[in-house]
């Protein structure tokens, strides 16, 4: 469209100068007439080309925030867990890349790791089904209980990982803590029979970005932290640096 808008300002011009040209050689009365119908025609010809060619901009406008549109369903969905509608694991990562790349000094940052308790034995009793609902219920819990700024994404099977920006070790503990009763608050029950399953509960673990830290070192201390937590009680929220000195302690 550009290259004919080009083309036709050539031609314009063109016809511009050969209406000078007549002019400087002969204006005559009868000349200045077929001039100016010559330059009136020259005229309603550039006015319908650029009717046209504004027409087909806006539909091209159009057609172009389609598109973004369609872009962003995609991109979201590119970056959402099917299930639960939180954060998949790939936008997790990406996200605390960046966010450890970013940090600046004397800035905080940690990230939460929490797990559903016993979730095999409470998949293997009440069906894959039900589990899937119990996801969902701890997803919501868990959405509930942080803020608009931090991601929440499903990081695999019955696991989540929160990413807390500006937030100290002891303060994610206490958003740990928080949603760790949220879920606990919740009763679960079958929507077929209205029969009560009960509750589940979930274990949360602490970790805070250290000066030496990448986003890989500070997911798998938090992960691995998460894993001594829960083998040495459930339904709890710990910091790293709690079962760092317990796991001392019965190490020794």
């Amino acid at each position: 469209m550009l290259d004919e808008a080009i083309l036709s300002n050539s031609s314009s011009r063109a016809q511009c100068n050969d209406v000078s040209a007549m002019l400087a050689d002969a204006p005559g009365p009868d000349m200045v007439r077929h001039v100016a119908d010559t330059l009136i025609r020259s005229l309603r010809d550039v006015e319908i080309r650029y009717a046209a060619l504004e027409q087909r901009f806006l539909q091209s406008r159009r057609d172009l925030d389609a598109l973004q549109e369609e872009l962003a369903v995609v991109t979201v969905e590119a970056n959402r867990d099917a299930l639960t509608g939180l954060n998949n694991c790939r936008h997790f990562d990406r996200f605390i890349e960046r966010a450890v790349g970013e940090i600046t000094a004397g800035a905080a940052l940690s990230v939460l790791m929490v797990d559903i308790d016993n979730f095999k034995e409470f998949n293997d009793k009440f069906g894959h089904v039900t589990g899937d609902s119990a996801l969902r219920v701890v997803a919501s819990a868990i959405k509930q209980s942080v803020r608009e700024t931090d991601l929440i994404a499903r990081y695999g099977g019955e696991e989540f990982a929160i990413i807390l920006p500006n937030t100290a070790l002891v303060e994610a503990v206490e958003v740990g803590e928080r949603l760790r009763k949220a879920v606990m608050a919740r009763k679960l029950k079958r929507r077929s029979t209205g029969e009560m399953l009960g509750v589940v509960t979930v274990s949360a673990e602490a970790a805070s970005c250290r000066s030496d830290d990448t986003s890989r070192s500070l997911v798998d201390r938090a992960d691995a932290c998460l894993y001594q937590a829960k083998s040495m009680g459930r339904n709890r929220t710990c910091s790293e640096t709690e079962w760092a000195s317990q796991g001392a302690e019965h190490a020794a």
